[in-house]
């Protein structure tokens, strides 16, 4: 963004809020398809066969689907392509938006083959410290990594934390606690929420599967009715705005009084109200109490309705 002069609006920000959720994505299917490809590794030992290495299993397992994922990625990221062609208003509002989610998107393209399958073999492990580690050093361990930090974060003199200070302080305990404490990886018959998940899903495909014909004709009268609304929506991407309105914004000097600003607003909003065209004027000086509104005292905005 610093490279392109992108600065940090409410756009360029949107563009990578938006794709936040499309960029965890790939890594929540490998890191399942690495748990599937565990637990057939612990049938096979069930049955008596030799295992594979671990990273072995999830080597394999992330190459399965490693190709699959970098190329879904990059077609959601080719999909906002078509906005770099906009102009005019269209164009400086969502091209910010557009470039953001472009580079998050194709950052998470190449973490998704590089990075992840990496993490994946360190912390896919029913216990990151190896239980060869006596149980009093490994209760250390976990006290060290779990509370340690948190205390720092407790305690340092950071006033720009200290809002935020008991939010911080707990994600750290989840998030360190989820990663270093020993946990079980449960077969997919047997996880809960995967059987809870499956229960409410299988009976909707059952019936799409034997009742092929309606599914599709349903799909195509909910296709057909959209003709109405796109019809109606007409050509143009972003339509001009004439709302038949006009903003005034002259500025005085920077030390001028309160007293002084009303009365220049006053007699500013008094000369404009004598044209015959003006139906209406609003003046405003000063900021209003929001974040949105920079504008100093010296500042009039004057919205004049003809």
């Amino acid at each position: 963004m610093d490279v392109l002069g992108i600065n940090a609006n409410i756009m360029s920000l949107g563009g990578i809020a938006i794709s936040i959720g499309v960029m965890v994505d790939s890594s929540v299917v490998m890191v399942e398809n690495a748990h599937k490809h565990l637990e057939r590794d612990q049938e096979r030992r069930a049955r008596g066969e030799p295992g594979r290495p671990r990273s072995a299993v999830i080597g394999e397992a992330a190459a399965e689907v490693g190709p699959t994922l970098f190329f879904s990625l990059l077609i959601i990221t080719v999909s906002f392509l078509p906005i770099f062609v906009l102009g005019e208003q269209s164009g400086r509002l969502f091209k910010p938006l557009a470039f953001t989610k472009t580079f998050a998107m194709a950052a998470a393209a190449v973490l998704a083959v590089t990075i992840i399958p990496v993490l994946m073999i360190y912390l896919i492990s029913e216990r990151v410290v190896p239980k060869a580690v006596t149980r009093p050093r490994r209760l250390l361990i976990y006290l060290a990594v779990i509370l340690g930090p948190a205390v720092v974060l407790a305690v340092a003199p950071l006033a720009r934390l200290a809002e935020y200070r008991g939010w911080v302080v707990a994600g750290w305990l989840v998030l360190s606690a989820l990663v270093i404490l020993p946990q079980k990886i449960h077969p997919e018959q047997r996880n809960p929420l995967s059987v809870g998940l499956q229960k409410i899903y299988h009976p909707f495909f059952v019936f799409v599967m034997h009742h092929r014909v309606l599914t599709i004709g349903g799909a195509a009268l909910l296709m057909a009715a959209t003709v109405w609304p796109l019809r109606q929506l007409g050509s143009e991407f972003m339509p001009p705005l004439e709302e038949g309105d006009l903003l005034y914004m002259p500025t005085t000097d920077p030390g001028i009084s309160p007293m002084k600003a009303r009365e220049l607003l006053q007699q500013t909003d008094k000369m404009i109200l004598e044209f015959p065209e003006v139906q209406s004027v609003f003046g405003k000086i000063g900021r209003a109490e929001t974040a949105t509104d920079p504008a100093p005292l010296s500042m009039i905005e004057t919205t004049i309705t003809l």
